[in-house]
Order: C-alpha cells, then structure tokens, then sequence
C-alpha cells in the first residue's frame, strides 16, 4: 500500500465497514475529516454516517426492549428493577454519545466545509433526526429536556425544508427530509392533519414530475423506497385525520344538540 494518509484511511474504514465495525469506520473516517479540512467525499459521508446510524439505531431497539422490560418489572415490584433501570440509562447515554458525535462533526467541520444547499439540507436533517431520537429516550418527567429536544429538532428540520426549496422535486434528500419531518409531526408534535397534508402534497408531487422521462435513474431505486414510505405512512395517518375530523365536528354539534328542547 503507498504511504498516503487519505488513501490509506479510506482503504481502512472501507475495510472496516465491510466487516462489521463501525465504531472503527468512524475513526478512520474521523482521520480524513482532518485530513481534508472537512471536504470528504459522498463515499466518505456515507461510511461515516451509515456506521453512525448503525450504532444509535442498534441502541435505540435495544433501549426500547428494555423500557419495555422496566415497565414490566415496574409492575412487578421486582427487585431487578434497579439493575433493568441502569442498564436502559447505559443505553441512553451511549445513544447521546454518537448522536453528539455526529452532531460536533457537522456544526464544527462539515457545515463550514461547504457551500452545497443539499449538503446542508442533509445535514439539518440528521440534527433534525438525532434532536427526535433524544427526544424519544428524555423520561416522561424531564418536561423542560423533553421541550428543549422537541424544538431543537423542529428548528433543524424546518432549516432543511427553507434551504431545500430550490431543489429538485425528484431530489431524494430533499424527499427524505419531508418524509422524516412529516413523521416527526405525526408521532412527536401529534399534528395529524399537518403531517398527512405535507406528505400527501410530496407523494403527488413526486409523482407529478415521475411521469416526465427527464431524471436520473440511477436514483430510481432510492426515490421508489421513499416513495413507498410516504404512500404507507399517508395509507395509515389518513385514517386518523378523518377520525379526528368526525370528533371535531361531533364536538361543534354537541353544544347545539344539548341546548335542543325534546320533541313534545
């Protein structure tokens, strides 16, 4: 191999995202990042952020397996219950780890590296995406954390949506952000209505600018999984926003039929 730094890190966290190792991709990814003043490559942000989802993600099921698990031994009155509790706090901080990880990375290097709009629209959607997965694993009781982490990711998510206007409706950044952020306010927010209306408006877009033949498509595959993922999620939150609808108007209703007198 020839004494070159870049190619020689780059070999390695290649090496070691093929075999399974992501803490170790990070670091060598890490290494380029300095190397390079923060201009890595598509092939370098993608080993860097995909062993980085790797491990929140692993964590996060195995934090909600064990708050599961809590719950239960809660009711139980076990006496394992302190030990379940430190265990699932284990898992939480070492989700805050990477998640500040990957946030230094982009606020600190990566962001002040680039002048790319759809560089920035993915990286305000990975802070967005990171604020909710810390928002997920706050305690019920921490209200003011639970606010904090709320509107954090609320701001990272509508900083992508600003800066990704001038994109392509056909642009797969731009439609996972809208799919992320629809999903945040459908099960963070509770805005039912918001989240069907601008995923529905996303879905007929897309599908609008699907019927020209001038796009890319070698990004066929990735827009087709997006786009499955709107489709499912507007199929099930349709539902919930014609039922919140009928509660509505049951609600306006009500005052009236209970100031009606009875027929004689």
């Amino acid at each position: 191999m020839k004494d070159d730094p870049l190619e020689n890190n780059l070999y390695l966290a290649r090496i070691c995202h093929l075999s399974g190792m992501p803490e170790e991709t990070i670091k060598y990814i890490e290494e380029l990042i300095k190397l390079k003043n923060g201009c890595i490559s598509e092939e370098e942000r993608n080993l860097l952020f995909s062993s980085l989802k790797s491990l929140i993600n692993t964590r996060r099921d195995s934090w909600r397996t064990v708050n599961a698990l809590e719950s239960k031994e809660t009711k139980n009155q076990s006496s394992l219950l302190p030990r379940v509790s430190e265990l699932k706090q284990c898992l939480a901080t070492e989700i805050k780890q990477y998640v500040n990880k990957g946030i230094e990375l982009i606020d600190n290097i990566l962001l002040k590296a680039t002048n790319n709009d759809e560089l920035k629209v993915m990286y305000a959607k990975i802070k967005g995406d990171y604020m909710r997965y810390i928002f997920d694993i706050t305690p019920k009781d921490k209200e003011e954390e639970i606010n904090i982490f709320r509107e954090k990711a609320d701001e990272n998510y509508k900083i992508g949506l600003n800066l990704c206007q001038n994109l392509s409706n056909l642009n797969t950044t731009k439609i996972g952000l809208i799919l992320n952020y629809t999903v945040f306010l459908y099960e963070v927010i509770k805005d039912y209505k918001n989240a069907y209306i601008i995923a529905n408006n996303a879905y007929q877009t897309t599908l609008k600018c699907l019927k020209d033949d001038n796009y890319d498509l070698t990004l066929l595959k990735d827009l087709n999984k997006l786009m499955n993922l709107l489709k499912e999620n507007i199929g099930k939150w349709s539902e919930t926003v014609v039922q919140e609808n009928i509660d509505k108007l049951s609600n306006e209703l009500s005052p009236i039929n209970n100031n009606e007198s009875p027929s004689p």
